[in-house]
C-alpha cells in the first residue's frame, strides 16, 4: 500500500474519489456487478481521462485478508487504515484531546430546560450533546491525519458522497486548498439535516461543487441559508445502470423469491439508520399486517449497509398472530437487483427510503406508509396508506398506478435525462481547468 501511494505521487495529480466497501448489485449486459451505485458510474466515465481517479475506500484495511485481496486487482485503490499507519503520530491524541477539552467542559455545564408536551427533555438532551462532544477529539485527530494524506497525494479534487458526514475532510481539504465536489446520494428532502439549514454559522465546512439529480433538488438546496457554492443538476448516476427490463424478469424473480403462483409480490423497502430500524419501520410495518394478507407475499427489500435482517421477520409473524391471523408469506433479501426487483411487484410500500422515487423510475406503483418527503402523492406518483385494509384496498383498485402524464412530469422535475456519468465527468474537467492550478 505504501508503494502505490509512492507510485500515485509520482504521477499527475489525481482525482481523490472516496468510497466505502457497501455496494449494490446491478444486472448490466455484461452479467451482475457490485457496484457503489452513485460513484461507479462516474468513475467508469473517468477511465482514461486526465483526472486519473484514485480510489479511497475509506472502510478497508490490508489487514483483512479478503478486502485486500479484492484490492490488489485495482491498483489505483487505496486503503482507508492507511490514515492510522502510514498517517498517524504519536502525539495525534493528546493534541486532539487537549483541543477538544474546552468544549465538552463548556457543554457539560449546561442546564437549560426543554419542555415537550409537560415534558423535560434538557436533560437528556444534554446527554447526548456530551456524548457528541466526546467525539470531537478523534474527529480533530482525523483531520491532522487527513490533512497529511492529502499534502502527501496532493490531488486536483475530492469526490465523495454523503458529504454531510464526512465533515472532517472537507476541513482538511479546504485547509489544504484542495477543491471539494459531492453527489447527492438518495433522495434530498425538506428536513434533511445534511442540506436544509436556517442560518450559515460563519465556521461551517461545505463543498464546493453539488452534483443533484434534478431541478427540483436543486431549487431546494439553494432555498437553504447554507447552500454550496455550486449546485449543478447532473442527473442520477444510478439511473446510468439501468438496463432495458426483460420480459422473462418477472417470472424469474418471483421463482427466485419463493413466490406461489397467483400471489401478489408486495416489495417494502427499509432504511440502515438505528433510529428507523427501531422506530418508523417496525410501527409501519405492524399496521401492515394487522389482519389477514390474502393472495400477497411480502418481500422485505433491506438496505444495502444493513448487518442483518434485523427483527423484521419476528415482528410481522408476532404482530400477525397478535391479530388472530397468519403472518403472509415472506422473504427478506439484500444483494438483488432493485430495479429487477421492482419490475417484478405488483406494488412497492416505501417507509422514509430513497426506493419511493426509484419505483416511479421502475414504473412500480407506490404505497406511502410514512410521511410524504417529496410531495409523491400530491404529484400523482403514490398513494398513502395506513394499514393492511389500505394495502388490499389499493392492489385491488390499482389506485397507486401512476398516470403517464403525472409520472413523466415528476421524473422530468427531479431526474435530468442523459447520462449523469458522463455529465458529472464533464463538468469536473471543465471546472478544475479554471481553478487556480488547473
Amino acid at each position: 500500500m505504501d508503494r502505490r501511494v509512492t507510485t500515485i505521487i509520482a504521477g499527475r495529480r489525481p482525482l481523490l474519489v472516496l468510497t466505502e466497501h457497501i455496494r449494490q448489485r446491478v444486472e448490466t449486459v455484461r452479467g451482475p456487478r457490485l457496484v457503489n451505485a452513485y460513484l461507479d458510474p462516474i468513475l467508469d466515465r473517468l477511465v482514461g481521462s486526465p483526472l486519473a481517479p484514485v480510489e479511497l475506500e475509506l472502510d478497508a484495511a490490508v489487514t483483512d485478508d479478503a478486502r485486500w485481496s479484492a484490492m490488489r486487482r485495482r491498483r489505483r485503490t487505496l486503503a482507508g487504515d492507511l490514515l492510522t499507519t502510514r498517517y498517524r503520530r504519536p502525539e495525534d491524541k493528546a493534541d486532539s484531546t487537549a483541543r477538544a477539552a474546552p468544549l465538552v467542559t463548556d457543554i457539560e455545564a449546561v442546564r437549560e430546560t426543554l419542555i415537550v408536551s409537560g415534558v423535560d427533555l434538557g436533560p437528556a438532551l444534554g446527554v447526548e450533546l456530551v456524548r457528541a462532544a466526546r467525539q470531537v477529539a478523534r474527529r480533530l485527530q482525523d483531520v491532522m491525519r487527513i490533512r497529511r494524506l492529502l499534502a502527501d497525494v496532493r490531488p486536483a479534487a475530492l469526490l465523495m458522497t454523503n458529504e454531510y458526514i464526512r465533515v472532517e475532510w472537507i476541513v482538511a481539504a479546504r485547509a489544504e486548498g484542495i477543491p471539494i465536489a459531492a453527489v447527492q446520494h438518495g433522495i434530498i428532502h425538506p428536513w434533511h439535516m445534511g442540506y436544509m439549514h436556517s442560518s450559515r454559522p460563519p465556521g461551517l465546512a461545505s463543498v464546493d461543487r453539488l452534483y443533484v439529480f434534478g431541478e427540483w433538488e436543486r431549487r431546494l438546496v439553494m432555498s437553504s441559508a447554507a447552500h454550496p457554492d455550486a449546485v449543478v443538476v447532473s442527473g442520477s448516476p444510478r439511473l446510468d445502470l439501468v438496463t432495458p427490463p426483460v420480459a422473462e424478469d418477472r417470472a424469474a424473480v418471483r421463482a427466485e423469491l419463493g413466490v406461489a403462483a397467483g400471489d401478489r409480490v408486495v416489495v417494502v423497502s427499509t432504511s440502515w439508520g438505528d433510529l428507523s430500524r427501531r422506530t418508523d419501520v417496525p410501527v409501519a410495518l405492524a399496521a401492515l399486517v394487522d389482519r389477514p394478507l390474502p393472495g400477497v407475499h411480502l418481500v422485505i427489500k433491506l438496505h444495502p449497509r444493513e448487518p442483518d435482517e434485523g427483527s423484521y421477520r419476528r415482528l410481522i409473524e408476532g404482530v400477525a398472530r397478535a391479530a388472530g391471523c397468519d403472518p403472509p408469506p415472506m422473504t427478506i433479501v439484500q444483494r438483488i437487483d432493485l430495479y429487477r426487483l421492482l419490475r417484478a411487484a405488483d406494488a412497492h410500500v416505501g417507509i422514509f427510503s430513497t426506493v419511493v422515487t426509484e419505483a416511479v423510475v421502475a414504473g412500480t406503483p407506490n404505497l406511502l406508509a410514512s410521511r410524504d418527503l417529496l410531495g409523491y402523492v400530491p404529484a400523482g406518483v403514490a398513494v398513502s396508506i395506513r394499514d393492511g385494509g389500505g394495502l388490499l384496498a389499493a392492489l385491488d383498485a390499482g389506485r397507486a398506478s401512476a398516470d403517464t402524464e403525472a409520472r413523466a412530469a415528476f421524473l422530468g422535475d427531479h431526474f435530468a435525462p442523459g447520462v449523469a456519468g458522463q455529465r458529472i465527468r464533464n463538468d469536473l474537467e471543465a471546472w478544475l481547468r479554471a481553478e487556480p492550478g488547473g
